[in-house]
């Protein structure tokens, strides 16, 4: 979504024309009122097109493997008019095979992050910062952030903290849900901290940052559960990421899931396939219950070590 400009940019493969393509919608509502033209980002055939919105340039940037160049990763960008969008020179920032790019924006540094796994050295699980001038983009050194195969990679920013959280599948731990919290620092990225998110195998991990109540929504596939559809809510907290437990949104085989979140409404909408219902596009809304607290270290001052009956004298453990 180009907040700027009130449009939304879909990036995608045209398989018409066996290239990498873009649309604007303009007119956001329903039905949809305006619809720009394709326009071809690349002209080579393209996967994994991944977007997202640099609020500070006013700029779309899309992630995407390059399949025409041997599959290297590549960024580009894009400037919306209207409902037209015309793009810069593309950009290979990792020279090997790429997999699972997941974009998104950090305005406190004013940089892009992109979160892939890096087919050159074993798929193993990276990330890596990016710099917007105009209509190009330039790139720092790549980080691992884990050194084993890491799939369904998902990349999330967290306004409360001003850090990034990257949820993955760890192929090399049974392809557990796992997590870690990124931050940049120029034009690198540092990797301070980690925790499991999900202790049997998990696939199509989504997130999105919920800004209502300072969460961010992990949304997957729990396959520990009869692939059920599963979300987590998580919080970072200093160089920590740490989960409340998970909670089956769907009780059927759920794949190709994707979360959003609604700032109109505070809500997070899960958008997923449901393969126990005729493989139908579902999608259900999902909110983490916040729970308030007023104890503070001046109103709260222990706990009675015993039963004690009105008028007695009570012994206080601090």
């Amino acid at each position: 979504y180009d907040s700027s400009n009130d449009k939304v940019v879909i990036a995608y493969t045209n398989a018409g024309n066996v290239t990498g393509s873009a649309v604007v919608f303009g007119n956001i509502g329903f039905p949809v009122s305006s619809v720009g033209s394709t326009t071809v980002f690349e002209s080579d055939d393209t996967a994994w097109a991944q977007t997202a919105y640099d609020s500070t340039n006013g700029k779309v940037v899309i992630a995407y493997r390059d399949q025409g160049n041997s599959n290297k990763g590549t960024a580009i960008v894009g400037t919306v008019s209207g409902t037209s969008i015309t793009f810069g020179t593309p950009e290979v920032f990792n020279s090997n095979s790429i997999q699972y790019p997941s974009v998104v924006h950090d305005p406190s540094s004013n940089k892009v992050v992109i979160a892939f796994s890096d087919g050159g050295q074993s798929w193993y699980g990276k990330a890596i910062v990016g710099t917007i001038s105009g209509t190009d983009i330039t790139f720092g050194s790549a980080s691992i952030f884990r050194s084993a195969t890491s799939n369904y990679i998902s990349a999330v920013y967290d306004s409360n903290n001003s850090k990034i959280a990257i949820a993955y599948q760890d192929g090399g731990d049974s392809d557990r849900g796992k997590a870690v919290v990124a931050e940049v620092s120029g034009t690198n990225i540092n990797i301070v901290g980690s925790n499991l998110f999900e202790a049997s195998a998990v696939d199509y991990i989504s997130t999105a940052y919920d800004s209502t109540n300072n969460r961010i929504i992990v949304a997957y596939t729990d396959k520990g559960n009869n692939n059920y559809g599963t979300a987590q809510v998580a919080w970072i907290s200093g160089n920590s990421i740490s989960f409340a437990g998970e909670i089956a949104f769907e009780s059927s085989w759920t794949t190709s899931i994707s979360v959003v979140y609604d700032s109109a409404n505070g809500k997070s909408v899960i958008v997923y396939r449901d393969h126990d219902n005729s493989g139908y596009g579902t999608a259900v809304v999902f909110s983490p219950v916040t729970i308030s607290r007023n104890l503070t270290s001046e109103n709260y001052i222990g706990i009675s070590d015993g039963a004690y009956s009105d008028g007695q004298t009570a012994t206080i453990q601090l």
